[in-house]
């Protein structure tokens, strides 16, 4: 994965990792799923509604996972 990331953007991104803006960022996203699925629930929509918006929303997640990830080789890696 960080093959194709230049070797600049990835220590900005695995020192964005260890800020208080990452954990701002990754708590605010949390709090953003769960008003996301009480608004879903509101809505009245179909199951497959549900789990099609969702699943957007959680994408949110995995960016924050791509992040660590690219932190952790990035710390793994001699300097």
């Amino acid at each position: 994965m960080t093959k194709t990331l230049h070797k600049d953007i990835e220590a900005t991104i695995s020192n964005l990792y260890e800020t208080k803006y990452f954990d701002a960022l990754s708590e605010l996203i949390a709090n953003e799923l769960d008003i996301t699925k009480t608004w879903l629930l509101n809505k009245q929509l179909t199951a497959d509604e549900i789990r099609f918006y969702q699943g957007r929303a959680e994408g949110l997640g995995v960016i924050l996972l791509q992040i660590k990830a690219i932190h952790d080789e990035h710390m793994k890696a001699p300097t």
